[in-house]
């Protein structure tokens, strides 16, 4: 929901499917007149074989996927050894890690375009159940939300002390920001910088 009105607001409205993605996806480029589909590059072997079916379905369809970096701060491919094998051990892996150059943190647009004809017609949003935690322990949903906890985290006393406390679930060591990562409400690299 939150999602929802952050799109509305920048004048896109977030369309909900649910099927096999290699149709579904290529039916909304369709619907929608689009030639190139834009996604952020996943490299869990789900996702890529997901990502292969739907660009095999666009490509037949005569539309264009490309996987663009995003959910990683940097991709598996660029950290390797000299001799271009993967770096098993941890502190080499870390150092060759920490020196492959940063892509620019963009900015959120302003405005996002809807296709010419409109937006294609979606599913309404589900209800979603009622929590089975105490609501006022769960953390507010959105964008806004997880940039507001990540800030909370870098200005408290946690952060200097983190190489210990991360291992501390019982005090307040960890930066509680792993659903915002994983549902990329929050950027890794946005993290980073």
């Amino acid at each position: 929901r939150e999602l929802a009105a952050d799109l509305a607001g920048r004048g896109a409205p977030l369309v909900v499917r649910t099927g096999h993605p290699e149709l579904v996806i290529t039916a909304l480029a369709a619907e929608a007149g689009a030639r190139d589909i834009f996604a952020s590059r996943d490299v869990s072997p789900f996702a890529r074989a997901r990502d292969r079916a739907v660009g095999e379905s666009l490509a037949a369809a005569g539309r264009q996927l490309h996987l663009k970096r995003g959910l990683l701060v940097v991709e598996p491919e660029e950290v390797h050894a000299d001799d271009g094998r993967p770096v098993t051990v941890f502190t080499p892996f870390a150092r060759r890690w920490a020196a492959v150059p940063r892509r620019a943190l963009l900015p959120v647009p302003a405005a996002i375009p809807s296709p010419a004809g409109g937006a294609p017609a979606g599913k309404p949003l589900p209800v979603p159940p009622a929590p089975t935690a105490d609501p006022a322990l769960l953390p507010v949903p959105g964008e806004a939300a997880a940039r507001e906890r990540l800030a909370r985290w870098v200005a408290s006393a946690a952060l200097p002390a983190y190489a210990e406390g991360r291992n501390r679930l019982d005090a307040e060591g960890t930066s509680r920001l792993a659903a915002d990562l994983k549902l990329g409400t929050l950027s890794p690299l946005e993290v980073l910088v």
